[in-house]
């Protein structure tokens, strides 16, 4: 392994580590001193900022690692099948997504049928409609000739 393929592949981590870094002294300089009353040796360990401050940058690391955790889960479709320490079968979850598949397609069948039979019934309405107009017709007429 040569020195290239070493520098190459700690590439990351070492982006990592510096966001890291810069996230940490970001955090640091935003935290005031707290002021706590040293009524006791653990309020005087807990009054320093870097205590505070690590402790918020270990509450946004968490958040970041769950974010991220579940972000890589939902783009390899995982997200159904696991969740935290659950996992499901992969059978289960695929026939779940066929189900869902299958559901959607009966449903676009479904409103092309109901569209079809609305036109259906407009065209007959309407065919009722000239059929009445033209009998009204018809018998206005026949009525003048009874006359």
């Amino acid at each position: 392994m040569s020195v290239d393929d070493v520098v190459r592949r700690s590439r990351p981590l070492i982006a990592w580590l510096v966001g890291f870094v810069v996230v940490a002294v970001l955090v640091y300089a935003t935290t005031e001193d707290p002021h706590i009353r040293h009524s006791s040796a653990l309020n005087t360990v807990f009054d320093t900022r870097w205590l505070v401050a690590a402790a918020r940058l270990l509450a946004i690391a968490v958040i970041g690692y769950l974010l991220a955790s579940i972000a890589v889960r939902v783009s390899r479709n995982q997200w159904v099948r696991s969740a935290g320490s659950v996992d499901t079968d992969v059978s289960a979850a695929r026939a779940i997504t066929d189900d869902q598949r299958e559901l959607q397609q009966r449903l676009h069948e479904a409103d092309t049928t109901i569209e079809d039979l609305r036109q259906r019934l407009a065209r007959s309405l309407a065919d009722r409609r000239a059929l009445l107009a033209s009998m009204g017709e018809h018998d206005q007429g026949g009525d003048e000739h009874h006359a």
